[in-house]
């Protein structure tokens, strides 16, 4: 992952020239907005960002990742401070108008490519920002089917279930709390949460229990879509045994279905003792 050495010299200037200086003199509002490339695994990828001001802001900076074919469509928001040495982001959002390329990956996701383009062109103009750290809140939920009937289902928790931990700890990101105490007890319950997931072998008479759970505790749309999908979660079980780690038994249930997922997912987190870390924040030191 990386820019051209021509890209780089674009990032200084348009971070240099549009940057709002603590020291700069006079009032007034600025916008600017550039399409960046972004080498990622040898694919050339564009992402249109958009640096904004307005010296009565109590922002330093508001840079934004922009839809490609909507210029009021943002795909992320990053607020950087005058008080703090931090950059937030906010109002996360991918999709496939998010970037541009002539070849998308289906193994690599859109999500994916924005956060490590936005690590990189923060990391390279930190010293020009005044920015140490990225901080983020986890409040990523995704539709497993576009259908107002079905809730969305909490990324977080699949992600942890799946993987035994957050999809921003895979950049480098951590738990974040201003209160130590706070911290040193969210950050044990995400090291219980990898141990559990980490070490839990597949157990089908455990799972015909997390079943029997969820229908009886769903709501009636959910409990009819769990039994007319029943036979299918079946034959994915049935693949397994007690040798097989259960979080590659839910690997395969949620790429195979996710709304059967999303139904069967409070049960699995009861029965494991996972503790969910949705709506954490999150912290990358740069």
């Amino acid at each position: 992952m990386r820019f051209s050495k021509s890209m780089k010299i674009l990032i200084d200037t348009f971070i240099h020239q549009n940057l709002i200086h603590k020291n700069r003199k006079g009032g007034g509002k600025y916008d600017k907005t550039k399409s960046m490339s972004f080498n990622y695994n040898d694919k050339i990828y564009k992402i249109k960002v958009k640096i904004e001001y307005d010296d009565n802001d109590e922002y330093i900076e508001s840079m934004y990742i922009l839809h490609d074919n909507d210029e009021y469509e943002r795909c992320m928001i990053i607020l950087i401070y005058r008080t703090d040495e931090n950059a937030i982001i906010q109002d996360f959002k991918s999709n496939s108008e998010c970037i541009k390329s002539d070849i998308i990956e289906n193994d690599v996701g859109i999500g994916t490519i924005l956060m490590e383009f936005i690590i990189k062109l923060l990391t390279m103009s930190k010293d020009k920002l005044n920015i140490k750290n990225i901080i983020l809140t986890d409040n990523s939920v995704i539709p497993c089917i576009k259908n107002k009937i079905y809730p969305n289902i909490i990324f977080s928790d699949l992600y942890t279930l799946i993987n035994g931990y957050s999809w921003y700890a895979k950049f480098g990101f951590k738990i974040y709390n201003r209160d130590k105490t706070k911290l040193n007890n969210i950050t044990k319950i995400f090291n219980n949460n990898k141990y559990i997931i980490d070490t839990t072998k597949y157990d089908s008479e455990i799972f015909k229990i997390i079943i029997s759970d969820s229908l009886n505790n769903v709501n009636s749309v959910d409990k009819n879509y769990l039994k007319d999908n029943i036979e299918s979660l079946n034959i994915i079980l049935s693949k397994y045994n007690e040798n097989t780690l259960l979080k590659d038994v839910l690997k395969e249930i949620s790429n195979d279905d996710c709304n059967l997922f999303r139904i069967l997912m409070d049960s699995i987190i009861t029965k494991l003792g996972i503790e969910s870390l949705s709506k954490q924040d999150y912290i990358l030191r740069l």
